[in-house]
């Protein structure tokens, strides 16, 4: 409890993705510069979780995702920005944050037709690469200041399409007591 999970889903074409009951959509990315398929970013605040969530989709597509928890988030306006892109440079642009203190986390999927890994973007760490075709990569890093946080970039072992996305937690004004750090991950 008094946590916000994030989730990062990828599915091939324009399939449509239905999600579990409290899921709040943050972005999605149709389509794009040589992409053809669907990302969503997503947040919900932890209440009694159960051991598993599942996305539904339109039609039987390839499909991948991640789920990240942290704590010291505020619950009543979890974001503070958010940013997409496609292409092949596997860049999600710049967030102009309006608070102090968030916490930036950048997602990529890369083109089915594409086996690759990647190298986080400078100053990130990883928490999630599940390498292959159509794979699904996810890091974090803690940002301080307000505005523009600049563009991220993961370097991908091989070219090829891709849909990037990003997004900016705020702060809780009063992080949960038993928080020795702000921004705990939980993977």
């Amino acid at each position: 409890n008094g946590h916000v999970m994030v989730a990062f889903v990828a599915v091939n074409n324009t399939t449509t993705t239905t999600t579990p009951s409290g899921w709040t959509l943050i972005d999605t990315q149709v389509d794009g510069t040589g992409f053809t398929g669907r990302t969503s970013m997503y947040y919900r605040v932890a209440n009694s979780e159960p051991a598993y969530y599942t996305f539904t989709h339109s039609s039987t597509q390839r499909n991948a995702g991640w789920i990240v928890t942290f704590s010291g988030v505020d619950t009543s306006t979890v974001t503070d920005g958010s940013s997409k892109a496609t292409g092949n440079a596997c860049q999600a642009p710049s967030i102009t944050t309006t608070t102090s203190n968030t916490m930036l986390i950048y997602a990529v999927n890369n083109d089915n037709a594409v086996t690759c890994t990647y190298t986080p973007p400078t100053g990130m760490t990883e928490f999630v690469e599940t390498g292959g075709a159509g794979g699904v990569y996810g890091a974090y890093e803690a940002i301080a200041s307000t505005g523009a946080t600049g563009a991220r970039t993961a370097t991908p072992s091989s070219s090829g399409n891709s849909a990037q996305q990003m997004v900016a937690l705020r702060e809780a004004t009063a992080p949960p007591s038993n928080t020795t750090n702000f921004f705990r991950l939980f993977q």
